[in-house]
């Protein structure tokens, strides 16, 4: 389950994940989050996966995705400044997972165990993000 807000804080969005992620709802949060803002679909954005569960995630999950998403979809969201709040160790790691599955995608981001790092990492980096 997923949820996607504006977050006024970095003038961007929040995009809650918990428990499960599967593929497709990977897939719809990466059209939803183009969608949110279509005259800025590259706008920043925060995922905070604290309540995410990724004893299932495999290898097969990020392939499948990375794989599937649209090439137009990963043009528009191209320079968006994208931070990954993971406040465990297993959650942490598995985001770092991602990351490297996800290098084609030409957005900038990074790791953080708290929210607090996250935004201030968003609101110093999101100035020198591709504007659409």
């Amino acid at each position: 389950m997923y949820n996607i807000e504006c977050f006024e804080d970095i003038d961007g969005l929040l995009i809650r994940i918990e428990g499960k992620l599967s593929v497709e709802e990977a897939l719809q949060i990466v059209e939803e989050t183009v969608a949110f803002n279509p005259s800025h679909t590259n706008c920043a954005a925060i995922f905070d996966l604290s309540k995410a569960d990724f004893s299932e995630m495999s290898v097969d999950f990020f392939t499948s995705f990375v794989e599937r998403i649209p090439p137009e979809l990963i043009e528009k969201r191209a320079g968006a400044c994208v931070a990954y709040v993971s406040p465990n160790a297993l959650a942490f790691g598995m985001t770092r997972v991602y990351e490297a599955y996800i290098e084609s995608i030409p957005t900038k981001r990074c790791v953080f165990y708290a929210m607090d790092e996250a935004k201030e990492w968003i609101l110093a980096n999101k100035d020198q993000q591709i504007t659409a």
